[in-house]
């Protein structure tokens, strides 16, 4: 039901679940579960699961069978195959199928059959992250927040978000006597517990690392020992961040300077200290250099890779090879978004995005979705719209039928994660590798099937067969896992599957950082030579308005729902059951709001009403409300015109936007 991997033992009595508790053993969670977990009979039995493939007549839908759905699906292809428009086929991988093994099944599909047109939700979140660590010192890095003696939690909401046990350990260590920083203009679960809580203004956090930075290095708080060894480029940095002094950068953020001077020397002086980062800072246009002015503070205080900092994951090989040599073309969004496509290997949906509404550099015909839902998570609903309804084959894979699985010609029913077998191999808060098998505690309901084998039946159709061989699920993990020489029926051995505590801390001593110098790097070359800055360099996102003098932050979290899932788990609605717009009661009053109406929320793109909710850990010049809902889709006010230069992400939580009152 979301990403995060968590050990579940599944309790079924005649036939039915009758209980879910959490699995100790697993690193994740060790042994607790959230209420998506306590829901997951709920989520099973929903009568609103798809049970039967789908195919569109006019404005009803109609039952069929497999092979006709699938046929039909091999048919458009095969067709377009034969007149060389590979590449009109975009193929789009979700979060809401439930696992991520799926993407290398469709990034094979997708080179295998010809398309260079194979995206994902890394389009959108989360790889700006990895963009900035690896330009900095070669590979992404987590917290650790047992032994850390200062926690920094930035643009991140760990108890809404992540692991179960993330938050818990975060509790955990402020009450050994760590310190715990938050740096978020939005309400969370750790507003009211931080030792410190700063609230710059949407789109400023960089000035704000660079400010941090600039008490750290001017009061010599810094690592010297590291520094000398282990980086390049500190000379420049010391020149570059004189312009960023306590002062210049409270008129940017709005954070007082005393605030940045006590939470720069906190965190430098804590040693071992930690960042842990969320989407907050990636839904920017200046996603990239954030990331990586938060690594480069990583870096000059020497929390890089030692118990209590932040440190580099390790992950077992668990992924076969692709095909891209039988891809003709580059994807799209490669050329503009080099940084990106390095990492990815993929399109970026932006471009093809418009590629479906304009037509250039050439159309995108079809468009086969798994376990996403575009109208309600992609920026610009009205241009989604537009490009969807523009498609001559709309396909989508799901569980549930979708506001986007509405306009689609052909929908094929998905089983949950509790009808197929899966593997699980995630970095876990330790950065310990692991595999574990999760096993199906039920056969699929009507006819929905595994994901993996819908993919295998498509694949097998257009003559395949030799590069998806699987029978069924367990055959195609133990091809996954095979580079890592564990076999599956060693997974099977053991209930809560293996685990692999080898993490050396450190690791770059015996041969340095995974970049071109083997050190970190606080000026970039590599950036330099893609006409980026070598350092990150603030500037102004979007500037407010007399129109739109208020900023909408967009995808606040809950941990009810992931994204646009799970609104339809009445167990889950009850504890969230409308969509709400988060405002300072200040600024309320400011505009005569009261608490609970509803008021018009309005963009340069569109407006939308939604009752008002009182917080007073929200910055006052912001509002915020998350995103998947139906009632009050607020993507209708967001768009893609402008994006990160190096990753492509959209502005989803710097929006210029203002409110009033709805009146009769």
């Amino acid at each position: 039901m979301c990403g995060e991997d968590c050990g579940i033992k599944v309790v079924v009595e005649e036939g039915r679940i009758v209980d879910i508790t959490g699995v100790a053993e697993n690193p994740n969670n060790e042994g607790e579960i959230c209420v998506k977990a306590r829901a997951i009979p709920d989520y099973f039995y929903s009568e609103s699961r798809l049970k039967y493939p789908l195919m569109r007549e006019g404005n009803e839908w109609k039952v069929v069978s497999w092979d006709e759905a699938i046929n039909a699906i091999v048919k458009k292809l095969r067709e377009l195959k034969e007149r060389h428009e590979e590449k009109s086929v975009a193929i789009f991988q979700g979060y809401g199928v439930g696992h991520y093994e799926i993407k290398w099944f469709m990034q094979r599909f997708a080179d295998l059959y010809g398309t260079p047109n194979f995206a994902a939700v890394a389009s959108l979140c989360f790889v700006a992250r990895p963009i900035g660590h690896i330009f900095t010192y070669g590979a992404l890095t987590v917290p650790r927040f047992e032994e850390s003696n200062c926690i920094i939690i930035w643009g991140a909401n760990p108890y809404a978000s992540s692991y179960p046990r993330w938050g818990r350990r975060v509790i955990e260590a402020k009450r050994r006597g760590a310190k715990l920083i938050v740096i978020d203009p939005t309400p969370q679960y750790f507003s009211d517990k931080a030792d410190l809580l700063l609230q710059p203004l949407p789109g400023t956090d960089l000035a704000l690392a660079l400010g941090f930075m600039n008490v750290i290095i001017k009061e010599e708080l810094y690592d010297r020992d590291f520094v000398e060894k282990w980086t390049i480029g500190f000379e420049k940095l010391k020149e570059h961040i004189e312009s960023y002094q306590p002062e210049v950068v409270e008129k940017l953020t709005t954070v007082p300077k005393e605030k940045i001077v006590e939470a720069a020397r906190l965190y430098a002086t804590h040693k071992p200290a930690c960042i842990h980062q969320g989407c907050g800072l990636e839904h920017h246009l200046n996603a990239v250099q954030t990331c990586r002015a938060l690594a480069m503070l990583n870096a000059i205080t020497g929390n890089i890779d030692i118990p209590g900092g932040n440190i580099f994951g390790t992950k077992l090989p668990t992924t076969f090879l692709r095909f891209l040599d039988r891809v003709k073309e580059q994807p799209l969004g490669s050329s503009k978004y080099p940084a990106w496509y390095e990492l990815e290997r993929s399109a970026q949906l932006r471009e093809v995005i418009n590629a479906m509404v304009e037509g250039e550099p050439y159309p995108i015909k079809v468009l086969i979705v798994a376990g996403a839902n575009p109208l309600l998570t992609w920026p610009d609903t009205n241009k989604v719209r537009r490009a969807l309804e523009r498609l001559e084959l709309f396909v989508v894979i799901d569980t549930f039928m979708t506001e986007s699985a509405k306009l689609a010609h052909i929908v094929l029913p998905a089983a949950t994660f509790l009808e197929r077998y899966e593997h699980s191999g995630h970095l876990g808060q330790y950065g310990f590798p692991y595999l574990a098998l999760r096993r199906p505690v039920s056969p699929p309901l009507g006819e929905s099937k595994p994901d993996v084998l819908i993919w295998v039946e498509i694949a097998k159709r257009l003559g395949m067969d030799e590069y998806f061989p699987w029978k069924d699920m367990k055959e195609a993990i133990q091809a996954i896992i095979a580079p890592s020489g564990v076999k599956l029926e060693d997974l099977e051995r053991n209930p809560a599957g293996i685990f692999y505590a080898t993490k050396k801390f450190k690791s770059y001593e015996g041969s340095g950082f995974r970049t071109p110098s083997g050190k970190v790097e606080l000026y970039s070359e590599r950036l330099k030579a893609l006409n980026q800055d070598p350092m990150p360099v603030y500037r102004e996102e979007v500037p407010l308005t007399e129109k739109y003098p208020l900023i909408l932050v967009t995808g606040l979290r809950y941990q009810e729902y992931v994204h646009s899932q799970h609104r339809n788990i009445s167990k889950l609605r009850m504890l969230r059951p409308e969509p709400l717009l988060y405002i300072n009661p200040e600024t309320a009053k400011r505009y005569g709001v009261s608490e609970g109406e509803e008021i018009l929320l309005e963009t340069k793109n569109g407006s939308l009403k939604v009752k008002t909710k009182f917080d007073k850990y929200i910055h006052p010049k912001v509002v915020g409300i998350s995103h998947g809902w139906s009632e009050a889709n607020v993507n209708l006010l967001t768009d893609w015109v402008e994006a990160d230069p190096l990753s492509g992400f959209p502005n989803l939580k710097r929006i210029p936007c203002n409110i009033r009152r709805n009146l009769p």
